[in-house]
């Protein structure tokens, strides 16, 4: 007798749980629908475009400004001296205003050396101006 009580009680409970299996299916089915359609359908606003020629767009390298440890100063490879940089790179901007420097100076150098370097880069009417450096490796 007391089985069939206890068999009642559990039977008489009402289940508060929420079943997610229909939600899910329903979910994933729609979802792969969307992926599948929408590679498919084109947005924005039909337009006839012109025909151009061809050409190649020139990108320019970085010009590097190297100061090495005995205080000289290298435009790429090239020796110059402090008043000579500012008409050296002058000349290469010229070809390309949009052209970006970066210095490359020896750790073991004064820090006014760098200075008058960036003065001279500022001179030039060079705006964009990167310093090299190494990281550490931690």
């Amino acid at each position: 007798m007391r089985r069939t009580r206890h068999s009642n009680r559990n039977r008489s409970k009402v289940m508060s749980d929420i079943n997610l299996t229909n939600l899910i299916d329903v979910t994933m089915t729609t979802l792969v629908c969307y992926m599948i359609i929408a590679p498919i359908v084109e947005q924005g606003i039909d337009v006839n475009l012109p025909q151009a020629s061809q050409h190649k767009m020139e990108s320019k390298e970085p010009i590097i400004v190297t100061v090495s440890k005995n205080e000289t100063i290298y435009v790429g490879n090239k020796l110059v001296t402090v008043s000579q940089l500012t008409n050296q790179l002058q000349t290469q901007i010229k070809k390309y205003p949009d052209t970006s420097v970066i210095i490359k100076a020896d750790k073991e150098i004064s820090y006014g050396k760098v200075v008058n370097v960036l003065d001279e880069l500022n001179n030039a009417g060079i705006t964009k101006v990167g310093m090299a450096t190494e990281i550490n490796g931690k």
